[in-house]
């Protein structure tokens, strides 16, 4: 996904990802961006190699001065946050100048979940979308209930706009990056509506204003 920014070299940028889960993502981008910090509340899931990467915090109050990162990573995460908006606000607060916020939720209108995870049993798949559907038919597929319904890009955007000037829907062009000459991943988005209810995840780009 950082692709999409195509800025300077990434060793001279401070990177933070908010929600760092098991640390993963955290070793992987570190080796691109040696300035890397992470921070996630649960820190006894990180994996050991990851927690010299990994410090302890909370999305809603970061525990970094005014203007400290040139980017903010935020990957499925904050359908998770009971106070979405807060730790928005304080992504930005970090962010320097010009820096950019790069996020990635669930896609509330899809009409299939964890396609593309790939490590993940298909037996588990379908169970896992069988309880997104029955949180739909209740009236609870929303992430204050507790189920990963994620964001329209309606949602996400309006979200993302009352904080940040400039917000760039940036869905198809990810998916185009990690599927590139997808003849599949063309005709999907070369129609709106289909995209709408297709895509698994949605993802955006807010850059603050100077």
């Amino acid at each position: 996904m950082l692709e999409l920014l195509q800025e300077s070299a990434p060793e001279s940028q401070r990177l933070l990802i908010v929600g760092a889960g098991a640390g993963e993502e955290a070793i992987a981008l570190s080796r691109s961006f040696p300035l890397l910090e992470a921070i996630e509340p649960n820190i006894d899931g990180v994996a050991l190699q990851a927690r010299p990467l990994v410090r302890q915090g909370s999305a809603t109050q970061l525990d970094f001065p005014d203007g400290s990162f040139d980017i903010v990573y935020c990957y499925h995460v904050l359908e998770h946050i009971d106070r979405p908006l807060l730790a928005l606000q304080e992504m930005q607060r970090v962010l320097k100048d010009g820096g950019q916020l790069l996020v990635g939720v669930p896609n509330k209108h899809r009409i299939l979940s964890y396609v593309c995870v790939g490590e993940t049993p298909w037996r588990d798949k379908i169970l896992w979308n069988l309880i997104d559907w029955k949180a739909r038919i209740l009236g609870r597929f929303e992430n204050r209930f507790g189920a990963h319904a994620g964001y329209t890009r309606k949602e996400l955007s309006g979200d993302l706009g009352r904080i940040f000037p400039d917000v760039r829907d940036v869905t198809k062009a990810y998916y185009q990056l990690k599927w590139p000459g997808s003849l599949l991943v063309q005709l999907i988005g070369s129609r709106e509506l289909i995209q709408e209810i297709v895509w698994p995840s949605i993802y955006f780009v807010a850059r603050k204003g100077y």
